[in-house]
């Protein structure tokens, strides 16, 4: 949900204070104006009678109240998902255990891992729409160190661009996301860092 704008400010033991979250000027009314221009999004923005905007919310929250299609993702997750039928998925879960590693194949429409001796250890089928944005339902992740990191994993991935795309090199490096040769394992776990503009 896109709501209250909030900034934080810390004073550090040399007297220095640093401040972070403010929104640029213009900003919040800029953001919610291209949500409202973009096809299907504008129920998804609330508003007072006066038309004050208070807020905008998630897509998994709008589909859920009917104000957002439930199927907005489907064909991109597809997408994601059948470019695994031809090609391993490398998912290394843990940025502090790089050797830690699990492989990906999609059969149908489920995606299953297997570790490095070729024991399966995790399968997922294709997830819905609410399932990305809610990392749940199809993409379970139990309190584990097996399935619940891969699934996580998958859905940050499925939220901040699909595994089964190659970004152009500067954008893989900017947005530290997904792999940029496909032999390199996909590790969303990596700190996201936004483009300059």
């Amino acid at each position: 949900m896109f709501a209250v704008p909030h900034a934080v400010a810390v004073t550090g033991a040399n007297g220095v204070t640093r401040r972070t979250g403010d929104v640029v000027s213009g900003g919040r009314n800029a953001i919610v104006n291209g949500i409202r221009a973009q096809a299907g999004w504008a129920n998804t923005v609330h508003t007072r009678s006066d038309g004050t905007v208070l807020r905008v919310l998630a897509p998994g929250k709008a589909a859920g109240a009917g104000l957002f299609s439930p199927t907005y993702l489907d064909p991109y997750i597809a997408t994601a998902w059948n470019a695994y039928t031809s090609r391993t998925l490398t998912v290394t879960p843990f940025g502090d255990r790089p050797d830690v590693r699990y492989y990906g194949r999609t059969s149908g429409s489920v995606l299953t891992f297997t570790n490095g001796a070729g024991q399966v250890v995790a399968s997922f089928n294709r997830p819905s729409s609410a399932s990305v944005w809610g990392c749940d339902g199809d993409l379970p992740a139990p309190n584990d160190q097996v399935v619940g990191p891969i699934s996580r994993t998958l859905c940050a991935a499925l939220n901040r661009g699909h595994p089964g795309h190659r970004p152009h090199p500067t954008q893989h490096q900017r947005r530290g996301v997904l792999p940029q040769q496909p032999h390199e394992p996909l590790r969303p776990d990596r700190p996201r860092q936004h483009a300059r503009r």
